[in-house]
């Protein structure tokens, strides 16, 4: 049996894109990541993306003469165990387990599969899961009054979290006060069997979404729109709606892990994607901007022997009327 090394299990997590005044930042998933594989390569592989749901659908070849079983892992982003917009606390649905904060299934051959989750803490991509456990705290923080357990961590223990960062201080009415600010990030893994042949994998969760605040046009023209491949199209599209009087969007951005298809044998032989709006009047960027639209809402686009060279980011623009 072949094991995951662990640290191919966390190759698959992106970075947090940054916004600042409190707005909601989008993180990053996807790609089932196990040690590099010659044998088992991607004959197809149908993502679908959209603000509230991605599924995807993949079709595995493996050309070994005899049956092999090797840990795959899915990991998820890391998300803020604090009290801000956009932590587990703001965001996990109420019945959730905090172990599964994005809804994250899987079904080999049609049936669905126990994934087991694996939980550690991040500060700034450092791990500092042992040290959190040791001071006997929850990763996940989902406690009524987080300052009140922080301050029961022997003394010596929360000084070392507060030089790490994972634990903030600070005074609350002339008192010594302290927060968690660590991240926790969950991956998801499980045993599969590659037969000689084909096997499908599929996977649907809910993505984290961001929601920049203060996004003036940064998401029309610099850095941002140049990687979601806001074109002059899209450009033309807001020029018009600003010209109407809708001049108000909002944007949210969702992200995907592609480029974790390195890890199996040769390139993607068949990849297609498509992106649904939230609605017909909202617009969508992405990359390739050759996406063809199919309806009012869904986008498409197809390719052959498709090697990743950067993970895909959708930027979504709604509008309000005018009051």
């Amino acid at each position: 049996m072949n094991r995951l090394l662990s640290a191919a299990l966390w190759l698959a997590i992106t970075a947090t894109a940054a916004f600042a005044n409190g707005a909601i930042a989008e993180r990053k998933t996807g790609g089932l990541v196990f040690k590099q594989s010659d044998t088992v390569s991607i004959l197809r592989e149908d993502l679908s993306v959209s603000l509230h749901k991605i599924t995807v659908d993949y079709l595995y070849k493996s050309a070994a003469a005899a049956a092999q079983t090797v840990t795959i892992a899915f990991p998820m982003p890391g998300i803020p165990v604090n009290d801000d917009p956009g932590s587990l606390r703001e965001t996990l649905p109420e019945g959730s387990p905090p172990e599964n904060y994005m809804g994250f299934k899987v079904w080999v051959d049609g049936k669905e599969v126990k994934a087991e989750p694996f939980a550690r803490a991040l500060v700034n991509d450092r791990d500092v899961t042992e040290k959190i456990t040791q001071a006997g705290l929850p990763l996940h923080m989902l406690v009524d009054d987080a300052n009140a357990l922080l301050k029961k961590v022997p003394k010596p223990e929360l000084d070392e979290l507060v030089a790490l960062g994972a634990v903030g201080q600070g005074e609350s009415y002339g008192e010594p006060a302290y927060w968690p600010q660590w991240d926790c990030q969950v991956a998801f893994e499980w045993q599969q069997d590659f037969r000689p042949g084909e096997t499908k994998v599929s996977i649907s969760y809910v993505p984290l979404a961001g929601y920049p605040a203060d996004i003036g046009d940064s998401y029309e023209k610099g850095e941002w729109a140049e990687a979601a491949c806001v074109d002059a199209a899209v450009r033309a599209a807001l020029a018009k709606r600003k010209a109407k009087g809708t001049a108000y969007y909002e944007v949210a951005t969702v992200g995907y892990v592609l480029t974790t298809a390195k890890y199996w044998k040769g390139p993607i032989r068949r990849f297609n994607l498509s992106v649904e709006k939230p609605d017909a009047a909202a617009l969508a960027a992405f990359c390739p901007p050759e996406a063809k639209k199919v309806s009012p809402t869904r986008f498409e686009w197809q390719a052959k022997d498709f090697t990743p060279k950067a993970d895909l980011s959708v930027v979504f623009y709604t509008f309000q009327e005018p009051e």
